[in-house]
């Protein structure tokens, strides 16, 4: 739902996923494009072409900042121009919420990227 309220009938094209069957359900005409978390050379041929990364972030664990890292920095090598990143709102390293803190360290790396993000 998100993608489609961001980018309307440009919702297509590849989707990754760690999970890809239910992303079919949301976007039919996608190609559901798996990748590995920590493997940069997966995850960049995954992301070949894309011009608009939605990323929702991976779920609560100790290797969490790893994956995202790993993501981000494969889209940036892939030429990914623009990630949009569901984060927590007002993500800082003061948060009292753990995962806010961990947001703010996603939006940091991503920053640090070279590529536009929202």
């Amino acid at each position: 739902m998100i993608a489609s309220v961001l980018f309307g009938s440009r919702a297509s094209g590849c989707g990754g996923a760690n999970r890809p069957k239910p992303l079919s359900k949301f976007f039919p005409d996608a190609t559901a494009c798996r990748f590995a978390d920590t493997d940069v050379d997966a995850s960049g041929a995954a992301l070949e072409g894309v011009e608009v990364l939605l990323m929702v972030s991976a779920p609560e664990g100790p290797e969490r900042f790893d994956q995202h890292r790993t993501f981000i920095d494969s889209a940036a090598a892939s030429g990914v121009p623009h990630v949009v990143y569901t984060s927590f709102i007002d993500a800082s390293p003061e948060s009292t919420f753990t995962l806010g803190r961990d947001h703010y360290v996603t939006e940091e790396h991503i920053k640090l990227s070279g590529m536009d993000y929202t």
